[in-house]
């Protein structure tokens, strides 16, 4: 995928497009691309690949189908057999699409490819990482990193599960870093996002947190704040938490959020 990561260092999503597609066309002869079809740029660069493609996502080659979310995991199926992911997040559909496409492309059997899928458990911290308070509320450590893609996709989760916990869904947000220019924009973005899709409270740190409050408020949210250092926002969140709550930690490794998740944490993680 192609995206605004990194969009500060290469000035331009085009630029990054340019630059994946740069791997694309070193390929040496006989190799394949494993391309997504979920935006134009990598649309594109399978269309103008030199060598051998195998397309995943919408109309692609491994394409999901009948994909919905139980406890925020995804079930969907593939070549008519079902997969249940125990992974966090609709998102992840796509990295399993990825999979099965590298698996396509490698001529193994696909039905031991999806009992591998199956059977897969995540193994990295901080990547929608579940854990519980002590009050029963669940947490989802998303603190690995963050850029305005990968933001967007968990704050749709964390309202889906929120939904279906019947409790309120709460973001607590810091930077998204390497982002350059469009910095300011891409944070207002995200805040209007999370009025957008009705989550319950935003706690915003820092600088970038509290653009993200300033344009959650100004959209229309009416339970927003922002918070200067990790203490006072944990303060504020502590003081009320409800057992069937939902809370998303989310921003970019240099904001160390991560140390908010540990000290919210208070049960085992699943």
């Amino acid at each position: 995928m192609v995206g605004n990561a990194h969009v500060g260092e290469f000035g331009s999503v085009e630029n990054i497009a340019q630059a994946k597609f740069e791997l694309v066309q070193s390929l040496s002869d006989g190799g394949v691309a494993v391309l997504g079809t979920y935006d134009p740029h990598t649309i594109d660069m399978a269309l103008r690949a030199p060598g051998q493609v195998v397309t995943f996502g919408p109309h692609g080659k491994v394409c999901a189908e009948e994909m919905s979310l139980v406890d925020g995991e995804p079930t969907f199926l593939v070549y008519d057999q079902k997969i249940h992911l125990h992974f966090t997040g609709a998102h992840q559909v796509a990295n399993a699409e990825a999979a099965l496409a590298i698996c396509e492309a490698l001529n193994l059997n696909r039905t031991q490819v999806v009992a591998g899928l199956n059977e897969a458990r995540p193994l990295s911290k901080w990547r929608m990482e579940r854990s519980f308070t002590p009050g029963g509320a669940l947490l989802l450590n998303d603190c690995y990193n963050a850029n305005p893609e990968s933001m967007a996709a968990a704050l749709v989760t964390v309202a889906e599960i929120g939904s279906e916990r019947a409790g309120r869904a709460v973001a607590i947000l810091g930077e998204m870093r390497e982002l350059g220019e469009s910095s300011r924009s891409a944070h207002e973005s995200i805040g209007r996002l999370v009025a957008q899709l009705k989550i319950s409270r935003l706690v915003g740190i820092g600088e970038a947190g509290e653009t993200m409050v300033k344009a959650a408020l100004v959209e229309g949210h009416q339970d927003a704040h922002s918070f200067g250092d990790h203490d006072a926002a944990l303060r504020f969140v502590e003081a009320d938490l409800r057992p069937r709550d939902v809370i998303l930690v989310k921003a970019s490794r240099g904001t160390h959020l991560e140390d908010i998740a540990a000290r919210l944490a208070g049960g085992v993680t699943k």
